[in-house]
C-alpha cells in the first residue's frame, strides 16, 4: 500500500512532528542535495547538531529518498541500513 502522502507534491507536503524541531528548518534545501563541496559541508554541520536526526534518518529510509542528505546520511548508507534490517 502506498502512503497517501507520497502522492502529494512537495509544497502539499505534510510536515511531520519532528520536522518542526529540524536544525535544517528554514535553511536553503540546495544544501541537502549536493555530493561535494561547501554546501555538503554545512548540511553535514547542520545534521550533526540536530536533535530530531535518528527520526529525519528513518523517514527518508521508509520513503525511500533517493536524493539529499537526510539525518546525516546520503542514500547509500540509508539503503545500506534498510538492507540489514530486512536481513534481521
Amino acid at each position: 500500500m502506498v502512503d497517501d502522502r507520497l502522492k502529494l507534491s512537495w509544497s502539499d507536503w505534510i510536515e511531520e512532528d519532528w520536522e518542526k524541531d529540524a536544525n535544517c528548518k528554514g535553511s536553503d534545501s540546495a544544501l541537502f542535495f549536493t555530493s561535494r563541496g561547501l554546501q555538503h559541508f554545512k548540511a553535514r554541520q547542520i545534521c550533526a547538531q540536530c536533535s530530531v536526526r535518528e527520526q529525519c534518518t528513518a523517514f527518508a529510509t521508509v520513503h525511500n529518498q533517493e536524493f539529499g542528505y537526510w539525518g546525516s546520511t546520503a542514500n547509500d548508507r540509508r539503503i545500506s541500513r534498510r538492507d540489514q534490517r530486512n536481513d534481521d
